[in-house]
């Protein structure tokens, strides 16, 4: 199993590099026997590349996305180093020769990741946000468009801690996609939903998710928050935990939780806090190592059935 925690500490690795300077290894002499030395301090550099190396070797890296990642990989790809570090070579005293090689090895990274045509491959990560946050904000004014009244519920979905590390991406994914499946099923006043999936230190891989029901037919959100909280977890086989925001929606100084009308100003403008819900997570894009797995997504856009009633005049306040 791939350890998370080291190809997440690759994505601080450009920084250290910068902070440190030429040479970035070294070996110490130990009475009759030579160490390998690090100037890198605690950052865990023959950890990370023994990991990423052994990842190579069994083709557990494929098309990693995240570009600090597939440098990393494609580096180590065009040298012998990937097949001496995959040997445990850290594990014997120091050559000469393979010291120098992994110096040079690491300065052609640093060098890369400093230069400007591999800074705009990071921007791009950046516009991919921008234009989810335009859709964010599109598919919430369609939703009122359809329908005068939502009933806006955010539940928090994760693993218990003992087991949450041990949560592969793949793993998070089936989750989810039995969850929602279910959820869409049970719940017929649901009208809407956004989700994203992010990766944190305590929680490993966990989900943010915005519920939007038909306000004119439901009205118990917090009874609502629960029940899914307890789908998830009857999914998960008891595993899976959650928080149900809308249970302490009072505490957030501006809140777009509960009934939200068409016309409420207030609530409505409180709504441009969901757009955390498309910013991009580094952590879970330096994850994935066999091609893209979504971070974000929504259901299909509703449409409006019936021309009855008086017409709305409104302009978007999120």
């Amino acid at each position: 199993m791939c350890d998370n925690k080291l190809l997440i500490k690759a994505l601080d690795l450009p920084e250290k590099l910068n902070s440190v300077g030429y040479p970035y290894l070294g070996m110490t002499m130990q009475t009759n026997s030579r160490k390998w030395d690090s100037y890198l301090g605690s950052y865990p550099i023959f950890d990370l590349l023994e990991e990423v190396a052994n990842q190579i070797k069994m083709n557990q890296i494929t098309d990693a996305q995240h570009p600090t990642i597939q440098l990393l990989v494609d580096l180590m790809m065009c040298d012998f180093l990937v097949w001496e570090l995959a040997s445990g070579v850290f594990n014997f005293a120091p050559r000469q020769a393979l010291l120098h090689a992994l110096n040079e090895f690491l300065d052609k990274f640093r060098l890369i990741s400093n230069s400007d045509k591999f800074k705009k491959r990071l921007l791009n990560l950046k516009r991919v946000e921008s234009r989810n946050k335009d859709s964010m904000r599109e598919y919430i004014d369609q939703l009122f468009n359809c329908y005068s009244r939502l009933l806006v519920i955010r539940v928090d979905f994760h693993y218990r801690e003992s087991i949450a590390s041990t949560v592969t991406l793949e793993q998070s994914i089936q989750d989810r996609e039995l969850f929602l499946c279910e959820v869409k099923k049970d719940f017929g006043d649901l009208i809407g939903l956004c989700w994203k999936l992010e990766h944190g230190r305590r929680r490993a891989f966990h989900y943010h998710m915005v519920f939007f029901f038909n306000g004119a037919n439901v009205r118990q959100d917090i009874t609502i928050g629960k029940c899914l909280g307890e789908q998830w977890i009857a999914i998960t086989n008891s595993q899976g935990t959650y928080h149900n925001c809308n249970a302490n929606k009072d505490r957030y100084k501006e809140s777009c939780l509960g009934l939200v009308d068409y016309d409420d100003e207030d609530k409505r403008h409180a709504m441009r806090h969901l757009e955390y819900l498309v910013k991009q997570d580094e952590e879970v894009i330096a994850l994935q190592l066999r091609g893209c797995a979504r971070t974000f997504g929504r259901m299909e856009t509703p449409q409006r059935t019936t021309r009855a009633g008086r017409p709305r005049r409104y302009v978007s306040l999120i």
